[in-house]
């Protein structure tokens, strides 16, 4: 068994990690980027006028002035779901959860037999339930929305990650080939297909979609160290060696595991 050691890594980083967040630039690079303002960067977001200014104030972090803000207008939006789905959306990349489930409860309420919203306040909700690490509540919600509403995007990718982090491989892959096919240079889409195939074995496929994302994406460590990964379960330890010599070293939680790899490249050469 001589890849035990490193296969423990491996599966430890087949968990999910939130410390790192990659925020896309560039418009056919983000497949969702008609359906959600969370991987704009701070250009992408000042360019937004009119009816989405005030949500992505939110995004970059001005709560106080964003929520003084829907203030202003309650008396003309308070049966508008949609008012309460961004206060709530607000509330909750604030991480404020309890104000966050209140407020998306009233949007449903107001949103009725709206199918469409009814589908985007149940995906939010699915977030709301991840971050309380209540998977089985976010899972149902996610499957709600695309129920509700099957062209949307957001609530499958959703689904995905979270079945790839209980190791239900066969279905992520069946979700996310789908997203893939719509939109193949979406950044996500592509990386959760390296990492899919890099836990299923088949490493020249993992090599395969981590290579597609451009190069300043894959000096990410979450990237570069997967990518690495795969490099050497394909016996392949001058590519992982350079990967990682290229990895940003951002992150301690991947520092570590690329440091593991590391060695283990030093003695798979003795």
């Amino acid at each position: 068994m001589k890849y035990i050691s490193l296969l423990v890594i491996l599966f430890s980083i087949g968990c999910a990690h939130k410390s790192q967040r990659v925020t896309i630039a560039v418009g056919e690079m983000d497949g969702l980027r008609f359906e959600s303002l969370k991987r704009y960067n701070n250009n992408r977001l000042e360019s937004i006028k009119n009816g989405k200014k005030d949500i992505a104030m939110c995004h970059k972090g001005m709560y106080n002035q964003a929520l003084n803000k829907f203030k202003t207008t309650l008396d003309s939006k308070q049966n508008n779901p949609k008012y309460w789905n961004k206060i709530a959306t607000c509330y909750l990349l604030k991480e404020e959860l309890p104000k966050a489930k209140f407020y998306y409860d009233l949007a449903l309420k107001t949103a009725g037999k709206n199918k469409k919203m009814n589908a985007i306040i149940k995906n939010n909700l699915g977030l709301y339930f991840n971050l309380l690490n209540k998977d089985h509540e976010a899972m149902a919600s996610f499957k709600e929305s695309m129920k509700l509403n099957s062209k949307l995007l957001t609530p499958k990718y959703n689904m995905a990650k979270i079945l790839l982090r209980f190791g239900h491989y066969s279905k992520a892959k069946t979700i996310l080939t789908k997203l893939y096919k719509k939109a193949p240079k979406d950044i996500d889409f592509t990386a959760s297909l390296g990492h899919l195939n890099l836990m299923t074995g088949k490493y020249k496929r993992s090599i395969w979609y981590y290579t597609q994302l451009p190069q300043k994406f894959l000096a990410k460590d979450n990237y570069a160290t997967n990518l690495a990964m795969a490099y050497v379960m394909d016996g392949r330890y001058k590519k992982a060696e350079v990967t990682l010599n290229n990895a940003e070293r951002s992150s301690s939680y991947y520092s570590i595991t690329q440091t593991k790899i590391l060695k283990r490249i030093d003695n798979e050469k003795k």
